[in-house]
C-alpha cells in the first residue's frame, strides 16, 4: 500500500530538517525536540514514523542504500555502463544536500555502507589477486564519492554529468559482477 501523501510530506519535512541539523551540527547531538521545531511539527508526529533519531538517521540511511541497489540492479539488466554511471550521478545530484550533510558526518556511516554495497559489483582485473582487486574497488568507490563530494558542492550542468559518465564509461571493459 502506498503511503499517503500527507504521511510522505510530513516525511519530508522531517528529513529537511533532519539535514538541517547535521549542516548546523556535525549531527552527533542532533534531537529529536529540535528535529520538530525545525519541521514544525510535534514531537508524536515525529514518533508516529521513528523512535528517536538515531532511527531516522539509520532509516534514511537503509532507503538510499536500497535506492542504491536498485540502481546496480538496474545496471546488471541492461549492462550499460554510462547509463549506469549517469543515472548514479543524477541520484547523488537530485539528493545533494542529503548527501553532502551525511558526507558531513565524521564517521560517515554513509560512505562505508555505500563502498560495502558496492562490493558485489566490482572492477575486476585478472591480473590482480583477489587482495589487489579489493584494494582497487575501495579505492576506485572511494574516489567516485569523493569527487562526487566535489561535484555536489559546486554547481553541475546536465551536460556535465553526460560528460563525466561518458569519461567513466571507459572503464567498462573491466567492470563486471563479482563471481559472475
Amino acid at each position: 500500500m502506498a503511503e499517503d501523501r500527507r504521511v510522505k510530506n510530513t516525511k519530508k519535512r522531517i528529513l529537511e530538517a533532519y539535514v538541517t541539523c547535521i549542516e548546523r551540527d556535525d549531527g552527533s547531538k542532533i534531537t529529536v525536540k529540535e528535529i520538530c521545531e525545525i519541521a514544525d511539527i510535534n514531537r508524536s508526529t515525529f514518533y508516529a514514523h521513528y523512535t528517536d533519531s538515531i532511527d531516522l538517521y539509520h532509516q534514511i540511511l537503509w532507503q538510499m542504500l536500497d535506492d542504491i541497489g536498485a540502481l546496480l540492479e538496474e545496471f546488471e539488466k541492461h549492462e550499460d555502463f554510462y547509463r549506469h554511471m549517469r543515472d548514479l550521478m543524477n541520484y547523488f545530484l537530485e539528493r545533494r544536500r542529503l548527501i553532502l550533510a551525511l558526507l558531513k558526518k565524521d564517521d560517515s556511516a554513509f560512505r562505508k555502507a555505500y563502498l560495502k554495497k558496492t562490493r558485489e559489483y566490482t572492477l575486476t582485473f585478472e591480473d590482480m589477486t583477489a587482495e589487489d582487486n579489493a584494494f582497487f574497488h575501495e579505492f576506485y568507490v572511494s574516489g567516485f564519492i569523493c569527487a562526487m563530494e566535489g561535484l555536489l558542492a559546486g554547481d553541475v550542468p546536465p551536460d556535465r554529468v553526460d560528460h563525466l559518465a561518458g569519461l567513466l564509461a571507459r572503464l567498462e571493459p573491466n567492470y563486471k559482477k563479482k563471481n559472475g
